[in-house]
């Protein structure tokens, strides 16, 4: 079972960053402005100019109380995985794979009424990165 710790691993840290993306105390009630500092210059595309797609101009963290508080007006969510290999048996481009495979499959979950309606969109839509120098 040694080689399928890696894969465990990958597998605890999406489902992660998926629940914590959705959970925040019911007591947080932390109001942010409208364009926080460290957003005030960055360039954003289209989708992060739409309020009901996260993250946006207005959130980008993902234990952001900003997600709790509006969460009925998220229609898609865009996490970003940071992919850290630390098992030996598996090199980096197989883990970024890996990691890539199961985003997919997280996504291709997350279609409301998925089971009887093939062009539901994708609620998450994952992007998988690695940190720069690793392979």
């Amino acid at each position: 079972m040694a080689g399928r710790e890696p894969v465990a691993r990958v597998c605890v840290i999406l489902s992660c960053v998926a629940l914590s993306a959705l959970a925040s105390p019911a007591s947080a009630q932390v109001h942010y402005p409208t364009t926080p500092s460290f957003n005030a210059r960055c360039e954003l595309d289209r989708d992060q100019q739409d309020e009901s797609v996260w993250p946006n101009a207005l959130s980008s963290g993902n234990s952001d109380p900003w997600i709790s508080q509006n969460h009925d007006r998220i229609r898609k969510m865009r996490p970003r995985v940071l992919v850290l290999n630390f098992a030996n048996s598996l090199d980096m481009e197989g883990a970024k794979r890996y990691a890539e495979n199961m985003a997919d499959l997280l996504g291709e979950s997350s279609r409301y009424h998925g089971y009887s309606d093939p062009v539901a969109p994708r609620f998450f839509e994952y992007s998988v990165v690695t940190p720069q120098g690793q392979t």
